[in-house]
């Protein structure tokens, strides 16, 4: 009885015998090879030949990957599928290691660590520590290849095609469908969309901390940076809003007794869900937060009066704004966002209200978030990476009356392995 069914669009051939010993070498025996050629390939018959291997054609499926992903889900016969590309092989305890995790684990989809054949001899260059890539070496039939840990199910990694989950995917059948497999539409984005769709429809992911695949880079598609973008703009917020609700962690609105954003829990000094001065701090235990929007309310929070400022420290002067960013790091979870949006300084509006008593524009975050700066600030506890930084007029209104807003979107270092540069 097949229990999984791994599934390859197949535009190559030159790899498939050896990613059919992989196949052969594992120790969870229950599996079929579900190849999908695509283009007119031609299957050699040293592969078709395997009773294990089935070939499905698909008039639809000609040049078509998604399509052919699909295809060969449909017809699985396995309860689970997985995803292997046609440059690829497995580690000898792949299948098992994906069974076990969606059966015992209670997760909906899951991905594991990978590693790169080495090109003409040489390792792959990419994947480099200083954009927060742990790499190391692996041998795999007689050669070196670079190891890499797969970033956890953080909303940083997911919302951003170069570190969302792609090796190893694998869910059950009834899942994929349920879902509608990959998104013909966005082409060669389209597993990163289905990464996105699928976390923000409340599938729990599970990383598998072990190299499972081992992988080609010239099995890597020429990315479409403009789709990639648009599906990021796209789903961060929501997978911010749905990684907190699965680990049951806080999203705040500050400022907002009387409109906070769906979802959010409101905070203000009357008439809120929480009610207090957030000078004098949060009623909020540490890392216990996954989100903090602050829209329009950082420019009401006193700057320091001097250099001597020890930012409320003592924990009876309140707080400079200095020591509120310090409060927001403390009560945010590892990974946790801060969502700011802020009149800036390059525009009218943030000297023209009279209750504005701070300052700001995109070099305002570089205290909290750049070792370069934040080193000439004493008392400044709080470290956050620079997720998103923009600029710009929220309408034509805002425009018209020159009304620059600033929206910087901060994610709290806590220790844990984050994708992207952090600066410090």
């Amino acid at each position: 009885m097949v229990e999984i069914s791994v599934i390859t669009p197949v535009f190559r051939t030159d790899h498939l015998e050896q990613a059919l010993r992989s196949l052969a070498a594992q120790s969870f025996g229950a599996w079929e090879w579900v190849l999908v050629p695509v283009a007119g390939v031609e299957l050699p018959e040293t592969v078709t030949q395997s009773k294990r291997v089935r070939t499905v054609d698909h008039p639809e499926t000609p040049g078509e990957a998604n399509l052919a992903r699909l295809a060969g889900a449909e017809s699985a016969e396995g309860r689970i599928v997985t995803f292997l590309e046609d440059g690829e092989a497995l580690a000898p305890g792949a299948l098992e290691l994906i069974v076990a995790a969606l059966d015992e684990n209670g997760s909906d989809v899951v991905y594991t660590d990978f590693a790169l054949f080495p090109i003409a001899g040489e390792p792959v260059p990419n994947y480099n520590a200083e954009y927060g890539w742990v790499t190391g070496t692996i041998d795999f039939e007689g050669e070196t290849l670079r190891s890499v840990e797969a970033f956890e199910p953080i909303p940083s990694a997911l919302c951003h095609a170069s570190y969302a989950p792609r090796h190893g995917l694998s869910m059950t059948k009834e899942t994929y469908i349920e879902l509608g497999g990959h998104d013909r539409a966005l082409g060669n984005a389209a597993t990163f969309g289905f990464v996105c769709a699928a976390f923000v429809s409340g599938k729990r992911f599970q990383r598998i901390p072990e190299v499972a695949v081992f992988t080609r880079f010239e099995t890597y598609v020429r990315r479409d940076a403009y789709l990639e973008k648009i599906i990021s703009d796209t789903y961060t917020m929501p997978i911010v809003h749905e990684w907190s609700r699965q680990n049951e962690l806080a999203m705040l609105d500050l400022g907002a007794a009387h409109n906070p954003a769906p979802g959010f829990v409101s905070v203000d000094l009357q008439d809120a869900i929480i009610n207090c001065d957030l000078r004098f701090g949060l009623p909020l235990p540490d890392d216990s937060v996954g989100a903090i929007r602050a829209s329009d309310f950082l420019e009401h929070m006193n700057t320091c009066p001097d250099s001597s400022c020890t930012h409320g420290a003592d924990g009876k002067s309140p707080r400079c704004v200095v020591g509120i960013m310090n409060e927001f790091y403390r009560v945010l979870a590892p990974g946790g966002w801060l969502i700011t949006h802020t009149p800036s300084t390059d525009g009218r509006g943030a000297f023209q209200d009279p209750t504005h008593v701070s300052y700001w524009n995109p070099n305002s975050f570089w205290y909290y978030t750049r070792s370069d700066q934040a080193r000439f600030l004493r008392g400044v506890t709080c470290r956050f990476q620079m997720a998103r930084l923009w600029q710009g007029f929220p309408s034509a209104w805002h425009e018209e009356n020159n009304l620059v807003y600033v929206d910087a979107d901060l994610v709290a270092l806590k220790g844990q392995a984050q994708p992207g540069i952090c600066e410090i």
